[in-house]
């Protein structure tokens, strides 16, 4: 998914940042997430939630559900 996941950054102009997250070695993280498969997204804004999502997405499902936020 990386290769997808930095494209689709690139063309909302590097409006939405992107942080991974080994949930092996930070599992108390997904347990705060509620991170039940790999790959999962969650999108935060000033600390909220605004979206999450889990599971494959092809680069087009992905633009379409971020550009509602940018």
């Amino acid at each position: 998914m990386t290769p997808i996941l930095e494209e689709t950054l690139h063309e909302l102009g590097g409006k939405i940042k992107l942080f991974k997250l080994n949930v092996d070695k930070n599992p108390q993280a997904s347990l705060q997430f509620g991170v039940r498969s790999i790959p999962h997204f969650i999108l935060f804004k000033n600390g909220k939630i605004l979206w999450k999502k889990g599971g494959y997405m092809t680069k087009r499902e992905l633009l379409q559900s971020l550009r509602g936020f940018v």
